[in-house]
């Protein structure tokens, strides 16, 4: 192809790695040359990061002022209050509880890949309370 005395990026050195490694002359002491067998972790592009932000944000939005007016109009409304509509209040407190402990943690969890920063005892409630959101989705299934 060219030469490698020049230092330009466009030469590509085939003998030194089966992988087509671009030969740059004034860093190819700094950078290692990954083998076959090293595995390589893939970094996540900034807008990808951007975009899962802003779709938590309107989820938590959304879902917090959605379950809280069912509250409250099955709350304000004494015409409500059947057992069906204490059933979908009671539905609301629940995912209103999800909400807040276990999107935030997602997010986290998102960010901070391979840590966890929230200790053993917040493990462990937010392993229950994902088990129990989605147990409480059960009786609807079984109608």
């Amino acid at each position: 192809m060219g030469s490698s005395t020049g230092g330009s990026l466009s030469s590509v050195n085939r003998t030194s790695s089966p992988l087509w490694i671009l030969n740059l002359t004034t860093m190819n002491d700094t950078l290692p040359i990954p083998s076959a067998g090293d595995a390589v972790e893939p970094v996540i592009p900034d807008y990808i990061f951007f975009g899962v932000t802003i779709m938590y944000s309107i989820l938590f939005i959304i879902g917090v002022s959605g379950n809280v007016l069912v509250i409250f109009v099955v709350w304000r409304n004494r015409d409500m209050r059947n057992s069906t509509n204490l059933f979908l209040t009671n539905l609301s407190v629940s995912d209103l509880m999800v909400i807040r402990i276990c999107m935030p943690s997602a997010l986290l969890e998102f960010y901070c890949k391979d840590v966890w920063h929230l200790g053993e005892a917040m493990c462990e409630y937010l392993y229950t309370c994902h088990s129990i959101s989605n147990i409480k989705y059960m009786p609807f299934f079984a109608c």
